[in-house]
């Protein structure tokens, strides 16, 4: 599991990574949500970004808006797979979905995009994803 002050970390040093593969991003409060928003916003070269799961700590995360809107605004992304996992609460987690839907479907630069649930294996959410997988 990779703590997001690590993936912040990473992407502050300027570095010029094309592909990003993250297994287990834990985000456990609105602080980390903010910072990784941050963090993304001035990353310009990623084209493809995976990320599974996406474990959002739902009792101190409000919203993962600012985070979508970031990689929705991410100017050479392409690709992108997103697994949300609210540490198997189904109604978070759902909650989460819907609020990422319309951002990330807004994103005109994507060609590829995924977009799971975790629970006891994986949900599959086509009208989250743009049906272009990759």
């Amino acid at each position: 599991m990779l703590e997001s002050s690590r993936v912040c970390w990473l992407l502050s040093k300027g570095s010029t990574i094309e592909t990003l593969t993250i297994g287990a991003l834990m985000v456990d409060n609105q602080s980390d949500v903010e910072k990784l928003a941050e963090a993304f916003s001035v990353c310009t070269s990623i084209k493809a970004l995976h990320i599974q799961p996406l474990l959002i700590g739902y009792r101190d995360v409000k919203t993962v808006a600012p985070l979508m809107k970031a990689l929705a605004a991410m100017p050479n992304l392409k690709k992108l797979h997103i697994c949300f996992d609210a540490f198997g609460e189904k109604k978070a987690t759902q909650r989460y979905l819907k609020e990422s839907a319309s951002i990330l479907q807004a994103a005109t630069n994507l060609q590829g995009m995924e977009v799971l649930e975790r629970s006891r294996g994986y949900q599959y959410y086509p009208e989250l994803s743009n049906g272009r997988s990759f």
